[in-house]
């Protein structure tokens, strides 16, 4: 009897060991190039969308920068219901010229309208949002 639950324990133990190894070597991306990552990313996003359980954040008012505030990726702006409030909503790219109109998005908006964008946040893209928003996960346009 003691010989059989000897077995079990090291039985349990070799497979919960083999559990952890195969954990520990999934979140490893160190090997994936940067395309690959960007791809894999998209794809996530996708799925999330996909599976509709999308995450929301609701923003205060500020300056955002892509990569160090907001993570990269693809989003939804949406108002966040706030009246009285008023000014430019802009997305700049870190290689749009300083002196000119960001590329991206750049809206005149009252906090009283209903107002939502698709948005896509790349490395060092600044964020301005002049009154609260609230930022949605996005996987992209989808048709069905």
């Amino acid at each position: 009897m003691k010989m059989f639950l000897a077995l079990i324990l090291i039985l349990c133990l070799t497979m919960a060991s083999g559990t952890i190894t195969i954990a520990e070597e999934a979140m490893d991306f160190s090997s994936y190039s940067d395309a690959d990552l960007v791809e894999l990313l998209a794809d996530v996003q996708s799925e999330v969308a996909v599976r509709k359980i999308e995450k929301t954040a609701h923003l205060t008012a500020g300056t955002y920068i892509g990569g160090r505030d907001i993570p990269v990726g693809s989003y939804i702006l949406a108002t966040d219901g706030v009246e009285g409030d008023y000014g430019i909503v802009s997305l700049r790219s870190v290689n749009d010229p300083e002196d000119d109109y960001p590329s991206k998005l750049y809206e005149f908006k009252n906090g009283e309208d209903v107002y939502s964008v698709f948005i896509t946040v790349e490395e060092g893209d600044t964020l301005i949002l002049p009154f609260p928003y609230a930022l949605t996960i996005s996987g992209g346009v989808m048709f069905k």
